[in-house]
């Protein structure tokens, strides 16, 4: 049986016009929202051990990687790095953390809300070796989530200061 079309829009009267479907509005609204540089409002939370990929709580304790370390995005000049949105962000450890050498890359990905970038990484990656799972996330020495945002060259890049604090998230 054949769903019978609507009459075209121009011989419906005027307060019975399509407009297209609530999702279709809604869709189209959150495209709009998100190629306008991101949402305002747009909510980040902290990350809780029920986020951590799997295997990282065994293997953060097995090296020994409690509470924070101190990481470094690669630098652009003058204190500042020049970071992007989403997959593939990579932050290296400056100093030991737990059984973590300097040098060691955390890889994850990155969150921009109005004012602060946010970042999760969920993997090390030893100079020389082993790599593993980790449940780590991004914040300012004072213990605030995130790092603020300094500047924004694009809608999906924004400078902040090269150095972060990481808060290993355990159960």
């Amino acid at each position: 049986m054949k769903t019978p079309k609507a009459p075209p829009a121009s011989q419906l009267p005027p307060n019975e016009k399509q407009t297209g479907t609530s999702a279709a509005k809604v869709g189209t609204t959150l495209l709009a929202c998100a190629l306008a540089s991101g949402c305002p409002g747009a909510q980040v939370r902290p990350v809780t051990p029920d986020d951590c990929p799997p295997g990282a709580q065994e293997a953060m304790k097995k090296r020994n990687l409690f509470e924070t370390g101190s990481g470094i995005f690669e630098k652009d000049g003058q204190g500042l790095s020049t970071v992007r949105m989403g997959p593939g962000a990579v932050i290296r450890l400056t100093s030991e953390w737990g059984f973590a050498p300097p040098g060691t890359r955390l890889t994850g990905e990155l969150f921009f809300g109005d004012e602060r970038v946010y970042g999760r990484f969920t993997q090390a990656h030893i100079p020389g070796g082993d790599s593993f799972p980790v449940c780590v996330q991004l914040r300012r020495v004072d213990g605030t989530l995130g790092l603020p945002i300094k500047g924004r060259p694009a809608s999906d890049t924004a400078l902040v200061n090269a150095n972060g604090h990481l808060e290993a998230v355990a159960k």
